[in-house]
């Protein structure tokens, strides 16, 4: 089940319901799907205008959310709402700036982030409120309205799931089984830059190309291990962009699978930065592009990661920036990381209770075509574990075969 936004009267919705435009302060919108009373849960919601409270509510219903004890928010006035009024709380966020809520209904917090940094635990009795869910609603008033984006799966955040939570969009989770089994598989995204520090358009592992450029805005200047988001060196071009967008390309010596990347804007003017929807592709001939990844990257100078399924290897990984925040010429990249896969973990557990799916279920889209690189058994005892008796062993199928572990 795809979770996102929920429609309710003056409530514009957009971009697969994942966008919301909520005209006064008289609206809020709630997620889709079953809420949630245990487990730990993550998800992201980027502001698009000046004005936001973003957090959980108990209510179905829509309307003044934010004005009931039925919720905990973050106001982007800097401050925290439990009820009718609020407390200060964090720093002021607004146009652009992602929000990470982080929410742990076993202990009852909630906690946000801006744009990755903690504002600190907000709440400590959300378990007050019972069930909850996703909320976003417009607290600037009457005829000034509010828009955010949504973010409920892994794929599309920009910062990484904190461990030992769950990205939100857990309604459509399965788990592998054979016998008395159950299994799980987990790619692990490293966050290890795949191309080197480039000193030069090319070196014996790597080449970088572009579309255009400006002057000494060399393309290579994406990948050479300075970030900066305001200052030169950085790839930029501001001219008449082909077919599909101004675009930014790796030549790899040696095929590799790539499942993750980031990326750093540049600023424009203003505070418009330099990419807005972006595409990447990869290629084994620098002809033919299998599209790989779309997302669209906040209005930020800061880093923003962004993980993918793919198991197949390329050669050639290029990025298609097809806007910016300023003009669809005005592009550019101030660093960009590209990730290899890093390794698939394979969970083995003897049930598939709601608790077990919750944590280790898999999206239904998940490819099975990698190899599995470590194994891991989950082992549920109704007994405490002394000292010495708990233990994880991780075993590198790829370099030896295992046909008995005998353990004393």
């Amino acid at each position: 089940m795809h979770i996102s936004w929920r429609s309710f009267d003056n409530v514009s919705l957009s971009n697969n319901n994942l966008t919301a435009i909520l005209p006064t302060h008289l609206q809020s919108t709630i997620a889709t799907g079953n809420g949630v009373s245990s487990g730990k849960w993550y998800w992201e919601v980027t502001v698009q205008s000046a004005g936001a409270i973003i957090g959980v509510t108990s209510t179905t219903t829509g309307g003044q959310i934010w004005n009931t004890v039925n919720h905990r928010g973050y106001f982007s006035g800097a401050a925290k709402w439990g009820g009718t009024s609020g407390t200060s709380y964090g720093a002021t966020f607004g146009l652009g700036d992602v929000i990470s809520v982080l929410l742990d209904m076993d202990a009852g917090t909630i906690e946000f982030w801006k744009n990755g940094v903690t504002q600190g635990v907000a709440f400590t009795n959300v378990k007050s409120l019972g069930t909850v869910y996703p909320f976003y609603g417009n607290p600037t008033g009457t005829g000034i309205p509010s828009t955010a984006t949504a973010r409920f799966e892994r794929k599309a955040f920009s910062y990484q799931v904190p461990e030992e939570y769950l990205h939100y969009d857990i309604k459509d989770k399965i788990l592998l089984s054979s016998g008395d089994k159950n299994y799980c598989l987990e790619n692990v995204v490293s966050r290890e830059n795949a191309v080197p520090v480039m000193t030069s358009a090319s070196n014996i592992d790597a080449k970088v190309t572009a579309s255009a450029y400006n002057a000494s805005d060399y393309p290579w200047y994406a990948f050479d291990g300075i970030v900066n988001a305001t200052a030169r060196p950085f790839w930029y071009t501001n001219s008449t962009s082909p077919e599909g967008g101004h675009w930014l390309q790796v030549e790899f010596e040696k095929q590799k699978v790539v499942s993750g990347i980031s990326l750093v804007s540049l600023l424009i003017t203003g505070s418009s930065y330099s990419i807005k929807e972006f595409e990447l592709y990869g290629s084994n001939d620098g002809a033919v592009y299998e599209k790989l990844y779309v997302n669209t990257q906040p209005n930020v100078g800061t880093k923003k990661y962004y993980d993918f399924e793919n198991s197949k290897a390329y050669s050639y990984y290029r990025i298609n920036i097809l806007s910016s925040y300023h003009l669809v010429t005005t592009v550019g990249v101030s660093q960009m990381e590209i990730f290899q896969k890093s390794n698939e973990i394979m969970y083995v557990l003897d049930t598939s209770d709601e608790l077990s799916f919750n944590k280790y279920g898999m999206k239904s889209d998940k490819s099975f075509n990698g190899a599995v690189d470590n194994i891991k058994d989950v082992i549920k005892a109704n007994f405490p574990l002394d000292s010495g008796k708990s233990f994880e062993h991780i075993i590198n199928m790829l370099k030896r075969r295992v046909d008995k572990i005998t353990l004393g």
